[in-house]
C-alpha cells in the first residue's frame, strides 16, 4: 500500500458576518466543497527484477483498477469522512473569513 497523493485544487473564501448579535453562528461546509479522487493504471508494466516491459490489456486494466480501488476504500473514505466533519464557526458580534484550499 502506497500513501495516496493529495493536492488542493482550489480555493475558497467564506465570509461570515456574525455582528450585532450575541449568539454563537455554526454552518456546515456546503455541497460544494467536496473530496475528488482519480485513478489511472497504464498501459504498460516493468518487471522490477529483469526490466522486461508488457502491455497491459485493457480488460485487465479496468480490473486492476477496481481491485486497487477496493484496497484504498477505507483511505479515499476518511477524508469525506472529515470533511462532512468542519463546521465554520463565527462568535457573537465577529466577522471572520475562512480560506478553504
Amino acid at each position: 500500500m502506497a500513501s495516496p497523493a493529495r493536492q488542493s485544487l482550489d480555493t475558497a473564501e467564506i465570509s461570515m458576518k456574525n455582528c450585532g448579535v450575541w449568539t454563537e453562528w455554526r454552518q456546515p461546509l456546503g455541497p460544494e466543497f467536496e473530496v475528488q479522487q482519480s485513478l489511472s493504471i497504464g498501459a504498460q508494466a516493468t518487471a522490477t527484477e529483469s526490466g522486461a516491459v508488457a502491455e497491459i490489456p485493457e480488460e485487465l486494466r479496468a480490473e486492476l483498477a477496481m481491485e486497487v480501488e477496493l484496497a484504498y476504500r477505507q483511505t479515499s473514505e476518511a477524508p469525506r469522512s472529515e470533511l462532512d466533519q468542519i463546521e465554520l464557526v463565527a462568535g457573537p458580534d465577529t466577522y471572520y473569513v475562512y480560506v478553504m484550499l
